[in-house]
């Protein structure tokens, strides 16, 4: 019976040490990238996130009248606490100027930092103005949770006729465009070459084009999920 003791005393602590070890997993970071075109605004987003809530999101905006920014949003324990975004928009003299936006929010979703610069100039922002982003954010996470599900990401290269090379590798593969808008897109670009962005889906030859999001030519470099705010 004694030499029994010290085996029935290790087990207890062999599963003690296997509860703990279970307790302390990690689920693994997802990250997702894709975008969306609306008429005049096309947006590229880099999601991040864990156990199926958001971690961070990146995004780089283009729209009309040349307006263009970045912004970058973060979340804490699945609530949005940060947002930050610079770029150009059209000013009171309609034309182009430098803007900032700096957000914080507490766990109840209540602004509690506000920061927005506009053409060098420190501007107090209305309530509409604080909250609008939490929608915009919104928005954005159910269209890339509708690109997720159906299996569409983003896809940037340097194209040619009927064959794109994407960005980071060397071989090419062939492109085709599996819906008329897609492919009235590539069509109307001045020359059938030059950089892309757009939403299909890879394959290891080929590649689906469901919606082009941004034409240029060759010297456009392939764009990266902005960094914005300060690590944590």
């Amino acid at each position: 019976m004694k030499r029994l003791i010290p085996l029935v005393f290790l087990s207890l602590l062999t599963g003690c040490e296997t509860t703990s070890v279970s307790d302390t997993v990690i689920s693994p970071i997802s990250t997702h990238a894709t975008g969306y075109q609306q008429g005049a605004k096309t947006t590229l987003y880099w999601y991040t996130s864990q156990q199926n809530q958001p971690v961070k999101l990146a995004e780089v905006v283009t729209a009309e009248h040349s307006e263009r920014y970045e912004s970058e949003y973060r979340w804490r324990d699945g609530k949005l606490r940060e947002i930050k975004r610079q770029g150009t928009r059209l000013g009171d003299e309609h034309y182009l100027v430098p803007f900032t936006l700096h957000l914080r929010y507490d766990a109840e979703g209540q602004a509690v930092y506000q920061r927005f610069t506009q053409d060098g100039s420190v501007l107090p922002l209305s309530d509409v103005e604080l909250y609008a982003p939490i929608r915009q954010v919104d928005a954005a996470l159910r269209v890339i949770a509708q690109q997720r599900k159906a299996g569409l990401s983003l896809v940037q290269g340097y194209w040619q006729q009927q064959h794109m090379i994407l960005c980071g590798e060397q071989r090419a593969k062939s492109l085709t465009f599996n819906t008329v808008a897609a492919q009235a897109a590539a069509s109307g670009h001045d020359r059938a070459t030059g950089y892309m962005a757009l939403t299909g889906k890879v394959r290891r030859d080929s590649i689906e084009a469901s919606q082009v999001l941004l034409l240029a030519d060759n010297s456009q470099q392939c764009l990266v999920s902005p960094v914005l705010l300060d690590p944590q």
